[in-house]
């Protein structure tokens, strides 16, 4: 999935954030990092505010482009 990420979005590198410690399951974030950060040295989450919401349209777009890259 990152490797993806790394095609598709182009960042400056990438945040993996691996969880589960309180259930037994994986739960991952992969945070692309640009930069532009507000915090581009920083770890997840940003200590400033949340950032705006994402288009739903690109957001669509680039679900739709990551799964035809993992497919194929």
């Amino acid at each position: 999935m990152g490797r993806a990420l790394e095609r598709h979005l182009g960042p400056v590198k990438l945040n993996y954030d691996l969880l589960g410690n309180s259930l037994p399951h994986l739960h991952v974030h992969v945070v692309p990092r640009y930069a532009d950060d507000p915090r581009p040295g920083w770890p997840f989450p940003f200590p400033d505010d949340e950032p705006s919401p994402h288009p739903e349209a690109e957001l669509r777009a680039d679900a739709a482009a990551l799964r035809q890259m993992l497919a194929g």
